[in-house]
């Protein structure tokens, strides 16, 4: 479990916050009280004196509960469906980066990049989230629950198998700061014949992680006002991608 550091905005409180970053309302108390928020509680005495610009500390125990790995009938796709711990939190994401291999998908300006921000050909929004808030409108157990299956043209004989990866994590967005947790790697092989073999999907290792960040940093969604045919860098929006800060030092 790590804290992500909140910077309290104008009108918000303990209790709104603790359901947005997905628990009980009625953890707030605990929240209120723990030791990382010492000096916060020190300085307001009560959550209802909470001002901008004071820094509470959330605690994210998050996990990736289950990640399962499935085909079609015809057997010439998979699907992966995973499922999170916590409640759905508005503050909490699903997020993907995609390694296209030897096969990029889709036309000019989106279909060169071999690794990309899953949706990318095209994106669907300028952000960069596995679904958009158009999709949690609908489905709104999408914060909680993931859902892909990725459909591909067969190779051809002269190119061979195709490899497709992915890495799907939690994401705790905090304004157009995303901090990603508990990430899952997998994917599946691709013949000319059509078949797919799958790789099941198994805790991503701190280099592939590490990889997963760099797409995130280089990656693109559309331009302001998400106008079909245009393309910004999320890095160019303001958008930020980390990992779990680590604890501070204790004396």
């Amino acid at each position: 479990m790590y804290y992500e550091d909140v910077e309290i905005q104008q009108g918000e409180t303990l209790s709104g916050l603790t359901v947005a970053y997905g628990h009980e309302a009625a953890y707030g108390t605990t929240i209120w009280q723990d030791p990382r928020n010492s000096e916060l509680r020190a300085a307001r005495d009560r959550p209802e004196r909470m001002e901008p610009g004071d820094r509470l500390y959330m605690p994210i125990p998050w996990k990736i509960m289950s990640a399962s790995l499935s085909y079609n009938e015809g057997h010439t796709w998979v699907i992966l469906e995973a499922h999170r711990s916590g409640n759905r939190g508005t503050r909490l994401r699903w997020i993907q980066t995609v390694d296209r291999g030897n096969q990029p998908y889709g036309e000019p300006p989106y279909g060169a990049p071999r690794r990309v921000v899953d949706p990318s050909s095209p994106p669907t929004d300028d952000q960069p989230f596995y679904y958009t808030q158009a999709d949690l409108d609908v489905y709104p157990d999408g914060r909680f629950e993931f859902s892909d299956s990725p459909v591909r043209r067969p190779p051809s004989a002269a190119m061979g198998m195709s490899k497709w990866r992915a890495m799907v994590s939690i994401a705790v967005a905090t304004g157009k700061r995303v901090t990603v947790v508990d990430t899952r790697h997998w994917g599946f092989d691709q013949y000319p014949s059509g078949d797919v073999r799958g790789v099941p999907a198994r805790l991503a290792t701190l280099l592939e992680v590490r990889e997963h960040l760099d797409i995130l940093r280089s990656g693109f969604g559309l331009g302001p006002g998400n106008r079909p045919g245009t393309m910004a860098y999320f890095r160019d929006l303001g958008w930020t991608f980390r990992t779990p800060p680590p604890p501070p030092r204790t004396s």
